[in-house]
């Protein structure tokens, strides 16, 4: 049985506006999960969550079907949807696996980097540290996306490219979990600043080191939140 002891609280702060209800509902699911106010293994009663985010039931199946392709939900044939368990080793082994993939395409992209690209990455930074404390998770969570993007762009490998956006989706749960983490997106912008200096100096090996780094990070930061 789910607890909505603490519903009040998220009606009283979450406002689901009608045109971003499924997304809305996703996201505070998903950061039930990700805070342990929903348990590893219990059952997701679509009844009870509509309640607590006061919305319909429809939003509700389909945020369980967004966070099931996240692999934050295990759903059973005949019996429903269910939390998934979090293996720390399973989200190292994503992380370990997204590192190798953007560190080869650093390594590629860093040499034939422009300077209007080095300025834009400069701009997107800034954008980061803006919204670092205003908790905008789908904005944070842009702005990343499109760092890394830009960052890894001109080394043209469209196959390469593919699979890093494969293996983000894998951990796009994940990754939006570390816009609840106190301190971690001051962190990561301080890491993403480092990265910048070496590709503005085009120090490929350096730049490669830090990604590696920041990834690495992520994962262990992750870790330690889920395990609290």
């Amino acid at each position: 049985m789910i607890n909505l002891s603490w519903s009040s609280d998220v009606q009283a702060t979450t406002e689901i506006m009608p045109v971003t209800v499924q997304t809305a509902a996703t996201n505070q699911i998903r950061q039930w999960i990700l805070d342990g106010k929903l348990a590893p293994g219990e059952r997701l009663h679509q009844d009870q969550l509509a309640e607590a985010l006061n919305v319909s039931r429809m939003p509700v199946r389909e945020a369980i079907r967004q966070l099931a392709s996240e692999g934050l939900v295990t759903v059973v044939a005949h019996r429903g949807a269910f939390v998934a368990s979090l293996d720390p080793e399973e989200i190292r082994e994503l992380y370990r696996v997204r590192s190798a993939l953007e560190c080869l395409a650093v390594r590629y992209s860093v040499p034939k980097i422009t300077d209007e690209t080095v300025q834009e990455l400069g701009r997107l930074l800034a954008d980061m540290r803006a919204v670092e404390s205003e908790n905008k998770e789908e904005e944070t969570i842009e702005l990343d996306r499109r760092f890394h993007d830009l960052l890894m762009e001109p080394a043209n490998m469209g196959y390469l490219q593919g699979l890093i956006r494969q293996s983000r989706q894998k951990s796009e749960a994940f990754r939006r979990a570390h816009t609840y983490i106190p301190g971690r997106s001051h962190i990561s912008n301080q890491e993403h600043r480092q990265i910048l200096d070496a590709v503005s100096r085009r120090a490929a090996p350096l730049a490669e080191q830090l990604v590696e780094e920041h990834l690495t990070n992520a994962a262990n930061h992750l870790i330690a939140y889920l395990s609290r």
